[in-house]
C-alpha cells in the first residue's frame, strides 16, 4: 500500500516537473533574424589604403527578453569562406593559411556570456566568447536594441585584434601592411517568435 502511494506521488511530481519545463520552453522569447536586412561588416587599412568587407553568410540563435536578461542568450555563426571584400585580391588572401585558413576553419562563432542593461534606454553591455581559427577570446562591447511590437533592431560594434586570433601573424606580425585592430559593425533586424 505504501509502495503504491509512493509510486503515484513520484509519477505526479515527475509529470509536474515535465509540464513546468514545457511551459517555460513554450514561453521563451526567440528572435528570427532577417538575412536580407542584416549585415556584419568590417574595415581596415592595407598599406594606407582603406578596405571594407562583409560576412555574406551567417546564422543566429537569439533569445532575448529585456525583462529577463539573466536568461538572455545569443549565438552567431559566420561562414569564413563566404566573405566579400572590396578588393578581390584581399578576398583570396583572407582564405589562406596565415589569415582565415578556411580550409581548416570554415566557421567562426560568437556566443554571449552576459547581457546587461546600461543606464541609457535601449543600451546594453554585451560580453561573450569569440572563436576564430579555434582560438577563443573574451570580448565586451556596447549594443543598442530597439524594440517595436514584434520587431527588433540591434546595432553594435567592436574591435577584433587580429594577432590575438593568429590572423596574418606570419606575413604581417607588426601591422606594417594591415591594421592590427579591425573594426566590426553588426546590424541585425529580427522578428519575435515563440519557441516551442
Amino acid at each position: 500500500m505504501n509502495h503504491t502511494l509512493t509510486t503515484k506521488h513520484y509519477s505526479i511530481i515527475l509529470s509536474f516537473i515535465i509540464m513546468v519545463g514545457l511551459i517555460n520552453t513554450a514561453c521563451a522569447q526567440g528572435w528570427v533574424v532577417d538575412p536580407n536586412k542584416s549585415t556584419v561588416t568590417f574595415d581596415g587599412d592595407h598599406a594606407g589604403t582603406p578596405f571594407s568587407g562583409q560576412f555574406s553568410s551567417f546564422t543566429s540563435v537569439i533569445h532575448f527578453d529585456p525583462n529577463k536578461l539573466d536568461k538572455a542568450k545569443a549565438t552567431l555563426t559566420f561562414s569564413m569562406e563566404d566573405v566579400a571584400v572590396s578588393n578581390t585580391y584581399y578576398a583570396k588572401t583572407l582564405q589562406t593559411k596565415d589569415w582565415f585558413h578556411t580550409q581548416a576553419y570554415k566557421k567562426a562563432t560568437f556566443t554571449t556570456t552576459s547581457i546587461q542593461a546600461s543606464e541609457q534606454p535601449h543600451q546594453y553591455t554585451v560580453a561573450g566568447l569569440l572563436k576564430i581559427k579555434n582560438i577563443t577570446r573574451r570580448i565586451t562591447f556596447p549594443a543598442t536594441v530597439t524594440m517595436q511590437g514584434e520587431d527588433a533592431v540591434v546595432d553594435a560594434s567592436f574591435q577584433i585584434e587580429r594577432l590575438r586570433f593568429d590572423i596574418g601573424s606570419q606575413s604581417d606580425p607588426d601591422g606594417s601592411w594591415v591594421t592590427t585592430s579591425i573594426p566590426v559593425q553588426v546590424h541585425l533586424e529580427a522578428s519575435r517568435k515563440e519557441v516551442k
